[in-house]
């Protein structure tokens, strides 16, 4: 499963708690879980910038107008969230899409 979301460092700590409560209902039972799990959180910043443009369209496609349509994430934030990965790799992924 990949969550991908765009939060501030409480909000992260917040979800990725509800996630854990989820995978183990219990936490006070004794040995280890009886379905092995593990989660990983990784900052967007840190991805090379393919993987970040595809985080930023993975989070807008679950973004919707009114109409039905993805909604794009606010200029500034969307600018933050790619950094240096805006031109070439955006480039790159459009390019992709449109080989599908």
């Amino acid at each position: 499963m990949t969550l991908a979301l765009v939060a501030t460092d409480a909000e992260h700590d917040e979800l990725l708690d509800r996630v854990v409560t989820v995978l183990c209902p219990d936490a006070e039972h004794d040995g280890p879980c009886p379905v092995p799990w593990a989660t990983t959180s990784v900052a967007g910043d840190s991805l090379p910038p393919p993987e970040r443009v595809a985080l930023v369209e993975a989070i807008e496609e679950t973004n919707w107008t009114a109409h039905g349509d993805p909604e794009r994430l606010d200029p500034p934030l969307r600018t933050r969230l790619l950094g240096a990965a805006t031109d070439t790799a955006a480039a790159d992924a459009d390019d992709d899409v449109r080989a599908g």
